[in-house]
């Protein structure tokens, strides 16, 4: 595993080496989770999924700001149309 050492600067914040966010493709502006476990901060990526169904791995559609799959894009047309 390849360890880096970087400081932390005077208002608290730490830059991610350049090796790390290409092969985990974090670009600015990126969303990350930071948790603490026991002694250790741990920074995840987040993987953005559906709103609605959470999943990932599908194409995901621009929807207001909000992640929504083709599947569940296609269930809310269908009960848009149910309702009308």
């Amino acid at each position: 595993m390849l360890s880096i050492t970087r400081n932390i600067d005077s208002v608290g914040r730490i830059v991610i080496p350049m090796e790390y966010r290409s092969v985990l493709k974090i670009s600015a502006n990126d969303p990350l989770d930071i948790s603490v476990d026991g002694d250790s901060i741990v920074i995840r990526k987040v993987s953005q999924g559906c709103v609605f169904c959470g999943e990932a791995s599908r194409r995901l559609i621009n929807l207001n700001g909000k992640a929504v799959c083709e599947m569940c894009l296609g269930q809310l047309n269908r009960s848009d149309k149910d309702t009308n």
